[in-house]
C-alpha cells in the first residue's frame, strides 16, 4: 500500500516540480521500471503513467541516458518493453534539437538490441529502428557502420534499399533477400 501511494503521490508531483526532476532522473527511471516489472498488479499498473508523466513534462534530454540505460541493462526484464517504447518517444522528440544525443545514446541501444535478437523485443526494437531510421535516414547505416556493425549495416541497407540513396544502386532490387537474423528488420513497405 506505500507503494502505491508513493506512486499516486509522484505522479500528482510531476507536473509541479518539472523543472526540479532532471537531477534525480538517472535514480527515478530505474526505480520506476522496477515498478513496471513488479508482481504487484497495482504498482504494475500505477507506474506506466508516471513514466509517461516524466516524458510529457521532463526535459527529453535528461530522460535518453536512463531510458535507453533501463532498455538495455534493467534488472527487470519485463519493463524493457516499455522502456523501449519511451525511448522511441523520447528520441522522436529529442531529434530535432538535440540530434547528437539520439546518435549518442538511442542508436547504440536499438543496435545492441537488435544483435540480442530476443522474441519479447522483437517488434520495441524495430519501432526504435524504424523511428531512428525516420529521423536519421541513411545517417544511421553510416553510424552503425562506424560502430562495427557491418552485418548489422547491410541488413539495414537490404531492408532499406527503396528508401534511401542505395535505389540507384540496386536498380534491380536488393542483392538478395536473405531472412535471417535481421531479414525481419524495418520492413516498411
Amino acid at each position: 500500500k506505500v507503494s502505491v501511494v508513493a506512486l499516486q503521490s509522484l505522479q500528482a508531483i510531476i507536473p509541479k516540480l518539472r523543472d526540479g526532476l532532471p537531477a534525480v532522473t538517472a535514480a527515478l527511471v530505474p526505480a520506476l521500471a522496477t515498478s513496471i516489472a513488479s508482481s504487484n498488479f497495482q504498482v504494475r499498473s500505477i507506474a506506466p503513467p508516471i513514466v509517461d508523466a516524466l516524458v510529457a513534462h521532463v526535459d527529453h534530454a535528461a530522460l535518453i541516458v536512463p531510458l535507453a540505460n533501463c532498455s538495455l541493462y534493467g534488472a527487470a526484464a519485463r519493463a524493457r518493453p516499455a522502456m523501449v517504447e519511451r525511448l522511441t518517444s523520447v528520441s522522436h522528440a529529442l531529434y530535432g534539437t538535440k540530434p547528437a544525443l539520439v546518435q549518442k545514446h538511442s542508436v547504440p541501444t536499438a543496435l545492441r538490441l537488435l544483435e540480442s535478437n530476443q522474441p519479447d523485443m522483437r517488434p520495441h526494437t524495430d519501432m526504435l529502428l524504424r523511428t531512428l531510421y525516420g529521423l536519421m535516414g541513411d545517417t544511421l547505416m553510416e553510424l552503425a557502420a562506424r560502430m562495427g556493425h557491418f552485418e548489422i549495416t547491410y541488413e539495414l541497407a537490404t531492408a532499406c534499399w527503396e528508401y534511401t540513396h542505395l535505389q540507384t544502386s540496386f536498380a534491380a532490387g536488393p542483392p538478395h533477400n536473405r531472412k535471417g537474423q535481421y531479414g525481419r528488420l524495418l520492413r516498411l513497405h
